[in-house]
Parts: structure tokens; sequence; C-alpha cells
């Protein structure tokens, strides 16, 4: 378990007219108490982080506008290094982020607002995405099991659903 808490933090100092925001990612240790920042972004909102099961890398969506409409999912390592842009996305309704249990691979969802949401992965190393082929109207709370094989998420179609998948990551590869 990765003894860390993760939490947003947002400065902003004028430059003439404008407000400049800038968005950090922090992380406190919880048997330490030590804070520190993990990566920092100017002016773009930090939607969501998720360090990996390896506690070596934080996955992180960042938007790009106040539409939430164009985003980047960012691999930030946590030992040192510059962030990568692992996917730059300009269709929005991306979110949520969820680790393979190997810290191999990244997975989340992405959608329209006229149709399902699909379940997608990526290599953390970089790579293609491609999608699962796991669809439902909404897919949210990405939790993998610890020996890898089973995913768990609240999927909607009709009424709120928990699903549990088993066997298809292996098979997905």
């Amino acid at each position: 378990m990765v003894p860390y808490s993760l939490f947003t933090h947002t400065t902003s100092r004028r430059a003439g007219k404008e407000e400049v925001y800038h968005r950090s990612v922090m992380a406190k240790h919880l048997q330490t108490d030590e804070v520190r920042r993990i990566v920092s972004f100017q002016g773009a909102s930090i939607v969501e982080a998720a360090i990996s099961p390896d506690g070596r890398q934080l996955a992180v969506w960042r938007s790009l506008d106040a539409e939430y409409e164009n985003g980047q999912l960012i691999a930030v390592p946590l030992t040192g290094g510059d962030p990568r842009v692992l996917l730059d996305l300009k269709d929005g309704n991306w979110h949520g982020i969820g680790w393979s249990t190997d810290s191999d691979t990244v997975y989340f969802r992405r959608g329209r607002e006229d149709s399902p949401e699909e379940l997608w992965r990526i290599p953390a190393a970089g790579g293609q995405p491609e999608p699962t082929g796991i669809r439902f109207a909404q897919i949210r709370s990405l939790v993998f099991h610890p020996d890898g094989k089973q995913l768990a998420f609240w999927g909607q179609e009709n009424k709120k659903e928990i699903w549990v998948m088993e066997n298809f990551l292996d098979e997905a590869r």
C-alpha cells in the first residue's frame, strides 16, 4: 500500500490585468507528514490523479480549457524525471483513472454526451490507446483486485449497478 494522500493546491498571482493560476498535485506521506509537490501546471485544471500500485508513477487527467473539452492524460514519475503526455484528447468526456495491478497499464473511460462511455487502456510507458469493449451509459470508480484478474466498477444503464469483470484482461492484452 502506498503511504501517501494526494490533494490539489491552487495558487494565483497577478500578471498585469490577468490572474495566472498554478495548479499542483501534492502528496502527504501518511507516516512522516512530509508534504511535497509532485507536479504543477499553469492554467490547467487537475481533474483527477491516481498513484500506481507500485508507487512509482502518478497518472493525472488535466483539462486544458474551462469547458473540459480538451484534456491530457499525463504520467508523472514519482522518483524524479519529466512528466510524459500519454494521451491528448480533443473531444471531451474523458475521465477516470484505474491502474492495472502490475502498474503497466492505465485504464480510463471516454465517451460523448449522446453515446455510452467505453473503458479504454493505454500502456503507462506510452503507446496507442485501445478500447476494452466494455460499454455502459456511465462508468465510474475503477478498482482492480490485487490478483489483477478482476475489475470492479460502477456501471449504469437504466439503473445503477456494481459490476465485476473477470478474465477479460489477459485476453485483451
